[in-house]
């Protein structure tokens, strides 16, 4: 039972409903917006952003227009360096100036407690931001891929997360955590969830079904509406896994997601197919997952250098 909820989870989104059909023949896509299927959250409307993609101020008006809802600081970069005073102030500054709603990572990997603690003192207690949404490191099941450290476990985390978490929480008790933003949504969930569920606000995965690198890493149309049907289970699978493990109802965040790993604008397929970008994938499942699950799921497209959509 459990390998097969776990299997699930990585499977992240509902699908299209049974409202939108798609014509493979002439590459169109017809609603019904007759067919009303619940509020969709308007923090569908987000982005990631780091140290990479601050905005450029020639480019505030055209970021304003995105019409943006919520942005993330974190990603990669989340546990290589500490958050710096001026960082946030500037992410802050521009999130409110397009209207959005902030949140911020502090560090997981070589964090410690004091550290987070006083990140949250600073943002919230002597600037008065108010930010409401924080997570706690990023993707810690790829920490031994991609971090350089020989051995991090999902012990590792639990602990580590609790005790960062109980830090923050001290400082101010109306934070709410976004977390444990595992890859793909698998492999870590259970016991993070049987850890630390008492602590979560949302219970936050990360999609990418494809690859970003080497053979076979494109992501063409018709693989995209394959993995589509293949999220009809996998929402309700991991609701139940969550309502099981803890006893109460999590919303789910989906705070990465792409149809493919590499930082590109797009992930063309093939002339004759070219009808669904990555980040309209991406904006059409997130979308999809708030309706069928009824919760408001936080959804953030992993933003292109080059300017991918974002959902």
């Amino acid at each position: 039972m459990t390998r097969r909820l776990l299997a699930l989870i990585l499977l992240l989104l509902a699908s299209f409903s049974s409202s939108i059909a798609q014509d493979p023949s002439d590459n169109t896509l017809t609603v019904d917006a007759s067919q009303s299927l619940g509020t969709i959250s308007p923090y569908v409307y987000g982005s990631n952003m780091n140290l990479y993609t601050i905005i450029p101020a020639a480019l505030m008006e055209e970021a304003q227009a995105l019409g943006l809802r919520y942005m993330r600081f974190g990603g990669g970069d989340t546990d290589i360096l500490d958050l710096r005073n001026n960082i946030i102030d500037l992410f802050v500054l521009q999130a409110r100036a397009v209207g959005a709603e902030p949140a911020l990572s502090v560090r997981l990997l070589g964090g410690t407690p004091e550290k987070a603690a006083e990140i949250v003192r600073y943002a919230n207690i002597t600037k008065g931001y108010g930010i409401k949404y924080w997570s706690i490191g990023n993707e810690p099941n790829l920490f031994v891929a991609l971090m350089d450290v020989e051995t991090y476990t999902t012990t590792d985390l639990n602990t580590q997360w609790r005790a960062i978490a109980e830090a923050m929480l001290e400082v101010d008790p109306e934070i709410i955590f976004v977390g444990p933003l595992d890859a793909q949504g698998n492999d870590w969930m259970i016991d993070f969830l049987r850890a630390n569920g008492d602590l979560l606000g949302y219970v936050a995965i990360h999609r990418y079904p494809y690859p970003g690198f080497g053979a076979g890493s494109g992501a063409d149309t018709d693989s995209l509406r394959d993995i589509n049907d293949e999220w009809d289970t996998s929402i309700p699978n991991l609701r139940a896994l969550i309502r099981d493990i803890t006893g109460r109802d999590i919303p789910i965040a989906v705070t990465e997601i792409n149809s493919k790993t590499r930082p590109t604008a797009s992930a063309r397929p093939p002339p004759s197919t070219r009808s669904i970008t990555p980040s309209g994938w991406a904006m059409c499942s997130v979308a999809s997952s708030a309706t069928k699950s009824k919760s408001s799921p936080i959804g953030t497209c992993k933003a292109a250098p080059t300017g991918a959509g974002v959902c």
